[in-house]
């Protein structure tokens, strides 16, 4: 809900929403702390709260209980899941090297559709490495 609520401007609501994610986010890695995907969701609870510390630290958590060695298509999301939190701390350089890095892998995480479309990705618009790499990846017209 928090980031519903931060696309549709409704600040006060993101940030309520947010802070519930969090304490439930937080006890649910108490409960089971090497999964990633709990690490990862914090880690996006963290990025729409402003905490970018915590948020890189998560995003890195997930990887790592969850290497590419161990599973090639999870380590991928990871990495998404990584980039998001980079774009929306507004790192920008960060997030284009990933999305670099997800593309040049065997398995297509992230859809030309998604990075034309999903508003996860905005802060990257206009930047001509993000816009380079979605033109890269458009259907070619035939």
């Amino acid at each position: 809900m928090g980031k519903s609520n931060a696309l549709s401007a409704e600040r006060k609501l993101a940030q309520e929403s947010f802070e519930q994610a969090r304490v439930l986010l937080t006890a649910a890695i108490a409960k089971d702390p090497e999964e990633p995907l709990m690490h990862a969701d914090l880690a996006q609870v963290d990025a729409g709260l402003g905490l970018a510390d915590e948020a890189l630290r998560e995003a890195d958590r997930a990887i790592a209980f969850q290497p590419v060695e161990k599973d090639a298509f999870w380590d991928a999301q990871w990495l998404e899941n990584l980039a998001e939190v980079n774009a929306q701390l507004g790192r920008i350089d960060e997030a284009i090297k990933l999305i670099e890095r997800l593309h040049a892998m065997p398995n297509d995480v992230i859809s030309v559709w998604e990075l034309k479309l999903d508003p996860t990705w905005d802060p990257l618009r206009g930047d001509p490495r993000f816009e380079k790499i979605v033109a890269s990846l458009a259907p070619k017209k035939q």
